[in-house]
């Protein structure tokens, strides 16, 4: 399939000459990633939600990701890739499996996906380190969509490199913290931000990265600077972010978008070492407190929402989860009603961690199992 790739390629470059490149350079879980856009006005849409992880010249490494979006304003000159797009946009129920994938194309070094809803289609070439993202209209993605951007493309290509996707939030200090993984709503966003006012720093609200192994330790990586929160309630929570939203004519059962960056740039931490994973529960009590749970309720929280969540996940990314959730203390952070005491519980327990020997760690580890 590396001659549709190369369709795709030669296709971007047409629409890229009719409406400017722009281009984006990243360092995302210490990867080089290069953004290209057809057009400016699309580069600022989809590549804010990264704007911390950007770094200065061109990238050096020849082994880096290239990603490159455009839209169908201008058919392809190829007539076989031109009625390809056209039957795909337009019948695609032949065209893709159950989760999305491009039956056609999906399958060995190409990763490839359709989403009729967004009309987006996600295509990942691993052997020549490129990614496609297209859509077939001209209207823009929605609101998530721009709030993780590529994350379908991402998530194929790093796994590739050792680096795995996790649904989940993540706060902490440069010398280690926490993720917070469960299902939406289970108040993962609202203890994430609570973090903001506290000397804890924040790494991710919904999707964040993690590489490493149980013998050399496990690291968390920032990927976007955006937060969700389920209801319109929860902002009230946090005053000084009602100027950062994203959305703010929202339809219903829209969540609330939010963007850190700028407003809370100093609060922004690209990666720590992963010391605990927490379980958020709401118990609509006064008091936070934290207790230790199995490594088996955390994995149960964290694998079907991030599995199910990214289509090009398999067998490799929960054994990856298993090993992490196996490997790290895990906990129930019982939610009160008083926010301010989410981050001291969580600097309680990461000072707690941070004198415990390693003895003390593998055994914790091991009581999980």
């Amino acid at each position: 399939m590396m001659a549709f790739c190369d369709l795709l390629e030669t296709y971007f470059n047409e629409a890229a000459h009719a409406e400017g490149l722009a281009r984006r350079t990243l360092k995302i879980a210490g990867q080089d990633v290069t953004l290209q856009f057809a057009g400016e006005a699309t580069a600022n849409l989809m590549s804010s939600a990264l704007a911390h992880l950007e770094v200065s010249g061109p990238v050096e490494s020849p082994g880096g990701l290239t990603i490159s979006m455009w839209n169908g304003a201008r058919a392809p000159s190829h007539y076989v890739l031109r009625a390809y797009l056209y039957t795909l946009a337009n019948w695609w129920f032949s065209y893709i499996g159950p989760r999305g994938e491009l039956v056609d194309i999906h399958g060995g070094d190409v990763l490839a996906t359709y989403i009729p809803d967004t009309r987006l289609m996600s295509v990942v070439d691993l052997a020549r380190n490129r990614a496609f993202y297209w859509k077939s209209d001209t209207s823009d993605p929605p609101y998530y969509e721009s709030c993780s951007p590529f994350r379908t493309l991402l998530h194929g290509w790093m796994r590739s490199r050792g680096r795995h996707f996790v649904h989940g939030a993540a706060v902490g200090y440069a010398d280690g913290g926490v993720m917070m993984v469960g299902k939406g709503g289970s108040g993962k966003s609202t203890s994430a931000l609570s973090c903001l006012s506290s000397s804890l720093q924040y790494a991710g609200d919904d999707y964040c990265i993690v590489s490493g192994n149980k013998t050399d330790g496990f690291e968390i990586h920032s990927l976007y600077c955006t937060a969700k929160l389920v209801e319109e309630k929860n902002l009230e929570a946090f005053p000084g972010l009602a100027g950062n939203v994203l959305n703010p004519e929202r339809v219903t059962d829209e969540k609330v978008a939010l963007s850190l960056y700028g407003f809370r740039s100093s609060k922004l931490l690209r990666q720590f070492p992963l010391r605990a994973i927490l379980l958020p529960v709401i118990t609509g009590g006064d008091e936070t407190s934290i207790v230790p749970c199995s490594a088996h309720d955390a994995m149960m929280a964290l694998a079907p929402t991030s599995v199910s969540q990214l289509p090009f996940s398999d067998v490799t990314d929960l054994r990856y989860l298993a090993e992490v959730t196996r490997s790290v203390p895990t906990y129930r952070l019982l939610l009160g009603t008083k926010l301010d005491e989410v981050p001291l519980k969580i600097e309680e327990l990461l000072m707690s961690l941070r004198i415990q020997t390693p003895r003390e760690e593998s055994a914790h580890a091991t009581s999980n199992q």
